[in-house]
């Protein structure tokens, strides 16, 4: 996947992450744990990752630069420097959200939303996959897409959703979500969909993850390398949730006005009702 100019350094690094090499990761580890990064010739950084110039070569191609000059350049712009102390915990965790919730417009290809849209609409069903930490995300998506007269399938059960997953077929579209790209049943799910000949998407946040590797369509929300991190899920699942509310507004003009108005009207006063 070729990112699209703007995308934070960190962003690129954990997003692509999963499908780096062992000596590929030693760079980005490095990268990552600095407390902040000067600008480094290429010589230096291969010595400081005890690893060669040809690593790093490619790791700057896996995060999408033409070569070390274009990364160099990039990292000297943005000249990578974290917050000290434990004091800035509060300033940790909302300026990672955020950048994560920015970062994902990066990310994004109009030509992809507007095809998902579509085939939403025309869908004859409408099947979701994913479990453990993405649910949140899929149970937002399935009430969007009820609040616009869309009926789909979610079962929160991994066994119900490879049962469905080899019942469906052509016509009807997989929507299959997931944090790392790596959860062993939605893949398998996934790719038993596709061989029964139903339309097949992916969201996820794993650009070269086992999940991206099946399905028709791929979208990707920005990634967080595995380890040591405090708050787990917390930027990819924000960063996943600011995909949905883009596809729900796409959804929207591909749906007829007509329907979308009922259905949102209809809907509104059954929430409404349970507030009383």
């Amino acid at each position: 996947m070729k990112y699209r100019d703007g995308l934070g350094l960190q962003s690129r690094i954990k997003t692509t992450y999963g499908k780096l090499l062992p000596a590929e990761k030693k760079i980005a580890d490095y990268i990552l744990n600095q407390q902040s990064i000067p600008s480094i010739d290429i010589d230096s950084l291969a010595k400081e990752t005890q690893t060669s110039k040809a690593s790093v070569s490619r790791f700057c191609r896996r995060l999408g630069y033409g070569g070390f000059k274009e990364f160099s350049l990039h990292l000297a712009q943005e000249r990578i420097e974290k917050p000290k102390g434990t004091g800035n915990y509060i300033q940790k965790t909302v300026s990672g959200n955020a950048q994560a919730c920015l970062d994902t417009h990066y990310l994004i290809e109009d030509e992809k939303i507007a095809n998902l849209a579509n085939r939403i609409a025309q869908a004859h069903r409408i099947f979701l996959f994913g479990s453990s930490a993405v649910m949140p995300v899929i149970l937002d998506f399935f009430q969007k897409l009820l609040r616009v007269g869309i009926v789909c399938h979610y079962a929160e059960g991994r066994r119900i959703q490879n049962m469905e997953s080899v019942l469906a077929h052509d016509n009807d579209l997989v929507i299959s979500f997931d944090l790392s790209g790596e959860t062993t049943s939605t893949v398998k799910a996934t790719q038993a969909a596709m061989d029964g000949g139903a339309y097949t998407v992916t969201i996820c946040c794993g650009i070269g993850s086992s999940l991206s590797e099946v399905g028709h369509l791929h979208l990707y929300g920005v990634g967080q390398k595995t380890g040591n991190y405090i708050t787990g899920t917390g930027e990819t699942r924000i960063s996943l949730f600011t995909i949905v509310d883009i596809i729900f507004y796409k959804l929207i003009e591909a749906l007829p006005k007509e329907q979308v108005e009922h259905a949102l009207n209809r809907t509104k006063d059954v929430i409404i009702e349970e507030w009383k």
